[in-house]
């Protein structure tokens, strides 16, 4: 229920229209009638009801590039409440940003300030100087990753976040996404122009573009919020945690108690499941590297989601199998159990040498000797050793021979179909994202974000991540020491918040590999097909036996039905998860190793690339003609938008000839990328005294 001070508040700043204005020409009392809540019902601490968005721009000084002095030359901060724009402040130097949040801070009655950046990892780099020196050093932050905050917390309240984490997805496509009324002024600020923090007034074409950059970041958060229905304080940090909030309601205090019966006793017995786990399958049949084929792609339909609805995986908890165990005890013997083992493989080979499509990965292997391997996939080796399961290890028999196997250190848990409540929150998710496309763009994009999150990323979350904390002297980010990860993970088990087995992320992705490669099993070799490529739920053949293409797909609707769930069924048509669909025809496609290819669509005649680290718009390099797509060809950055990062730290900040403050910074500059193919090097030998984990593609 609003109050008669918010009223009030709403009343205030109906006589300032809103405007974009130099930050030292605004009134900040404004600001003492924005309305301030408590996070709890308990109370305690308060936060201000506001929404605000800030970004800044940065130029390179006169001396670069002998001198990495890049520096900040503009910043604008928008700020939105009531439903509305309210205001957008903006200036030019580091230190007129931390006056300008003095101000705020000075007139701002809650205590929390939250403020956005989108990329803040990038704008935190050049200010980080700046509001250590003006405010102290930050007393909470976390860091996803080396040089990656989510958010930064001061002393006095104010509180940096990241809206990429949030929106997993650049500004400018945010806002078109959301539709929101503003939107990003592309084109009209010229980044290689050389400016300076004084003497130097913005155009109108620039302020419109400082401006659009911000106000278009708070339509998007209050759109969000008013979707969810979450406050400022209570929108969640990332995308993943908006499902999770959602899921873990829907899964109850029930949900808790299976993760907390369930989850391994020890944080060791983790590591081991973490062993096992791998991401999606991308390939390149190294048979056809360099080869133009007409090509067709046939995408699974949700392909995780699918395979968390329709899939068995452990329910119980693991318990050590004593005795000895061999192949078919595992694959054949036990079909209702799942295994977490590990694996001693002598004179591995495969047993089809043309199979195009490996599955043992050289990166998840333990120890290796003498391993010759295609684009990071195990061709032959002296000896393997790799943890496994017994989805993964039903492709490995499948695929290799070899002298001598062991298994050991086998564990073992039933098996079982998912929760209804976790299913149902699935489909759920999918009914709403089918319903809504053309319908409700904000919903739409909150909806599929949440059908492939919580299908797949809250159950791959790591129970405990590696803590990496920022130096603040120094700005390097290292592991934070003296932790005792068994203690941390005991906590982490206990938290009422815990509810996901990670186990079920880790059956999913081998459940989703599995169905990529029945679906490889779906090519018409009889008459010529041959498997191209491969990426994670999705396969490029020459040709495709449609009759098996419908017998896969009826299998898919079979066993959705046979788990409750029917087909939806939207506007006349039929959607369903994990059947197969068309998803391209090409004339041409090219490739020389995973996530690198080049394919010319059959309709529209467009040639486009998939380059792992090029802008798409790097397709001009080839001038519309895919024979250019070779080894030795570079994607030049000036062309592809390809840029290389490299973190500047200087030991305090200073003023250079021209009056800039320059702190530490981040220098963006264009950089090549050189198509390499796999048969450019030999086929790498490693020897079991060096290598233990190796990543052969080295450019990825």
């Amino acid at each position: 229920m609003r109050t008669a001070g918010h009223i009030r508040n709403v009343r205030a700043w109906e006589k300032f229209p809103y405007k974009l204005i130099y930050y030292k020409d605004f009134d900040y009392s404004l600001f003492q009638n924005i309305d301030w809540k408590y996070k709890t019902k308990k109370g305690k601490i308060s936060y201000n009801d506001l929404i605000i968005m800030a970004d800044t721009e940065t130029s390179k000084g006169i001396n670069y590039p002998a001198v990495l002095d890049n520096y900040v030359v503009a910043w604008s901060i928008a700020f939105r409440a009531f439903g509305r724009n309210l205001v957008t402040l903006y200036g030019h130097s580091p230190s007129e940003f931390t006056e300008m949040l003095k101000k705020l801070r000075e007139n701002l009655p809650g205590k929390d300030i939250y403020i956005y950046f989108h990329n803040l990892s990038y704008d935190w780099a050049f200010l980080r100087k700046f509001m250590i020196k003006s405010f102290g050093k930050p007393v909470s932050q976390l860091n996803t990753k080396s040089l990656f905050p989510l958010f930064i917390i001061f002393e006095n309240g104010i509180m940096f976040k990241d809206s990429l984490s949030l929106f997993q997805r650049s500004l400018e496509k945010t806002a078109k996404d959301m539709n929101v009324e503003h939107q990003k002024a592309v084109g009209s600020w010229e980044y290689e122009k050389r400016r300076n923090q004084h003497g130097y007034t913005f155009t109108e074409s620039e302020k419109k573009y400082i401006e659009n950059d911000v106000v278009s970041g708070v339509e998007c958060i209050d759109a969000m919020m008013q979707v969810l229905k979450k406050n400022i304080s209570s929108i969640p940090y990332t995308s993943t945690g908006i499902v999770r909030g959602e899921a873990r309601a829907a899964g109850g205090y029930k949900a808790h108690q299976h993760y907390a019966k369930t989850a391994p006793e020890h944080f060791e017995e983790q590591l081991r499941h973490e062993a096992v786990f791998h991401g999606g399958y991308t390939h390149a049949n190294r048979y056809i590297l360099g080869e133009v084929h007409e090509a067709k792609c046939k995408d699974i339909c949700s392909s995780y989601p699918y395979a968390v609805m329709t899939m068995k995986a452990p329910m119980s908890a693991f318990f050590k199998i004593e005795h000895e165990v061999d192949i078919d005890y595992i694959l054949k013997d036990n079909p209702n159990f799942a295994f977490v083992f590990r694996v001693k493989v002598f004179d591995l080979d495969l047993i089809n040498l043309r199979e195009p499509m490996p599955s043992l990965s050289l990166s998840k292997s333990t120890q290796t000797v003498n391993a010759i391997c295609d684009n990071g996939r195990i061709l032959r080796s002296d000896y393997a050793e790799f943890w496994t399961n017994e989805l993964d290890f039903s492709l490995f028999v499948r695929q290799y021979k070899y002298s001598k196997i062991y298994i050991s250190n086998v564990s073992a848990a039933s098996k079982d179909y998912l929760p209804k409540w976790f299913t149902d929150f699935i489909y759920q998710r999918f009914i709403s994202k089918t319903m809504l496309k053309g319908v409700d763009p904000i919903r739409y994009m909150i909806e599929k974000g949440m059908l492939n999150a919580g299908a797949y990323g809250m159950c791959a979350q790591k129970p405990l991540k590696e803590i990496i904390e920022e130096d603040y002297d120094t700005g390097e980010y290292k592991p934070k020491e003296g932790v005792n990860y068994e203690e941390e993970y005991q906590k982490h088990v206990k938290s009422p918040k815990s509810f996901l087995p990670y186990v079920w992320g880790i059956w999913c992705t081998s459940t989703a590999m599995l169905r990529l490669y029945e679906l490889g099993d779906c090519i018409d070799y009889e008459h010529g097909g041959l498997w191209l490529y491969s990426d994670t739920d999705s396969v490029y053949s020459t040709l495709f036996d449609e009759d098996k293409i419908k017998a896969y797909n009826e299998k898919a609707v079979n066993a959705m039905k046979e788990r409750g769930y029917d087909p939806v069924l939207w506007n006349g048509k039929e959607y369903n998860l994990g059947v197969a669909e068309d998803d391209g025809d090409y004339i041409e496609f090219k490739t020389w190793h995973s996530k690198c290819y080049a394919k010319r669509e059959r309709e529209t005649g467009e040639l486009k690339i998939t380059v792992a680290g090029v802008p798409k718009k790097g397709v001009k390099t080839l001038e519309n003609d895919i024979n250019n797509f070779k080894p030795g060809l570079i994607f030049d950055g000036e062309t592809s938008g390809k840029l290389a990062h490299k973190h500047i730290i200087v030991p305090e900040i200073y003023t250079d000839a021209a009056g800039n403050e320059v702190g530490d910074s981040v220098d963006l500059t264009p950089c090549d990328y050189l198509v390499r193919s796999i048969h450019d090097v030999d086929f790498e030998v490693f020897n079991y005294e060096e290598v233990y984990i190796t990543s052969y593609d080295q450019e990825e």
